[in-house]
């Protein structure tokens, strides 16, 4: 397939002014299971995805079998579960799988794990830019793990991946002046994580400038005063340069850090009370809204939250997705059948996540799951509506 050689980036421009943002309100309909391509723990990160007249790509992390993990390219024809399921995916991206390779080496931020979680369109004509969630594993045990978010190009479509760099290590290590060895002296036990993870990416134009605004979770147990955190953060960097080392601002609750180095950030949402963290964020201009949305998990549930500027967002709703009994919703996605990409949604559509359930008496596994969303704007006068089910969007 070559629709996405011709593919147009798409410019995003928050259109609110500068007032209060009028109530609204998210409402899930039943829960699916989904199987997207038959892959085992998917998804594993967020979904992309470009749809156009040559059809629907869709990148979704997962495994096939037990041992074959990484980022797989499927082309179902629509967004039914049957389509989705009967896809036949291709590995596209994977971790390097070198317990050998010292932390110090270029490519040791996704040494044990990766996972693409964010593509775009890039500023060159058939470019695509993937926001890689890398991991470095110690004592190569899965856990303790330190996060990397890294960046990769491709111009065939999103078959093939180059130019792989690391663009966002996390407050610990900016603190430790990116002493990579130090850190991992400090990760003694298996909850010891750190690092930034689980990357979206939203292309806006602001002041003229057309940006990147990338959306992360950091991991700060040594640099947070003694209180481990788990917040969401942003950074931004000029769309011309293509997202490349160097380029990058961050947000640091003063303003934007200039071009440069990763420096001290400020997160722009903190974790809602007896979440534990907030997680994988994910951000889509909403036209129903005209705001930016996120979405992000919680170890209790999935919430959402709105902005006009991007760094400034309101009180996060709790959308009531944990299913009783089992793992919280993890890793969601917002997908708008008919918007060109991932990073527009509309007042309708689906929500993917995955979960961990009992698979047997003594084996767990993530399973993906899909519920329709409703977006509603709340009368400013009188009660809020009562939650209605979720009208099912058009596959």
């Amino acid at each position: 397939m070559t629709f996405l050689r011709a593919f147009v980036p798409l410019v995003l421009t928050a259109a609110l002014p500068a007032t209060a943002q009028s109530p609204w309100h998210m409402t899930l309909g039943p829960e699916d299971s989904v199987k997207i391509g038959m892959l085992r723990n998917a998804p594993n990160g967020h979904i992309s995805y470009q749809e156009g007249k040559g059809g629907l790509t869709i990148w979704v992390d997962g495994r096939i079998g037990d041992a074959t993990q990484g980022t797989f390219i499927l082309h179902p024809h629509s967004w039914s579960i049957p389509d989705l399921e009967r896809a036949s995916p291709v590995r596209v991206f994977a971790a390097v799988h070198d317990s050998t390779l010292p932390c110090t080496s270029d490519s040791a931020w996704y040494r044990n794990y990766a996972a693409i979680n964010a593509i775009i369109p890039g500023p060159r004509q058939g470019e695509l830019l993937a926001f890689v969630d890398g991991e470095f594993h110690p004592k190569n045990t899965g856990t303790p793990l330190r996060a990397s978010i890294g960046i990769a190009t491709s111009t065939d479509d999103g078959m093939t991946w180059g130019q792989r760099a690391v663009i966002v290590q996390g407050n610990d290590m900016v603190a430790a002046h990116f002493d990579c060895a130090a850190v991992d002296a400090t990760m003694k036990t298996r909850v010891d994580d750190e690092g930034s993870a689980g990357p979206t990416a939203v292309v806006r134009t602001e002041g003229g400038t057309q940006y990147i605004y990338l959306y992360y979770l950091d991991r700060v147990r040594l640099s947070s005063g003694g209180r481990p955190t788990s917040d969401i953060y942003v950074a931004r960097a000029a769309y011309a340069r293509g997202g490349a080392p160097g380029s990058w601002q961050f947000w640091t609750g003063r303003g934007w850090s200039p071009p440069g180095p990763e420096v001290i950030a400020s997160p722009v949402i903190t974790t809602p009370p007896h979440g534990g963290e907030s997680a994988h964020p994910q951000v889509t201009y909403n036209t129903t809204l005209k705001r930016w949305l996120m979405i992000f998990h919680t170890r209790l549930d999935l919430y959402a939250s709105t902005s006009e500027d991007g760094t400034t967002w309101d009180a996060p709703q709790a959308l009531g997705a944990s299913i009783r009994g089992a793992r919280a919703p993890a890793f969601p996605t917002l997908v708008t059948p008919g918007s060109a990409d991932q990073q527009t949604t509309g007042a309708t559509g689906w929500l993917f996540y995955s979960r961990e359930v009992n698979l047997s008496a003594t084996r767990k596994g993530y399973l993906g799951f899909r519920r329709s969303f409703t977006i509603s704007t709340i009368p400013s006068h009188g009660a809020p509506p009562r939650p209605r089910a979720g009208r099912r969007p058009k596959p």
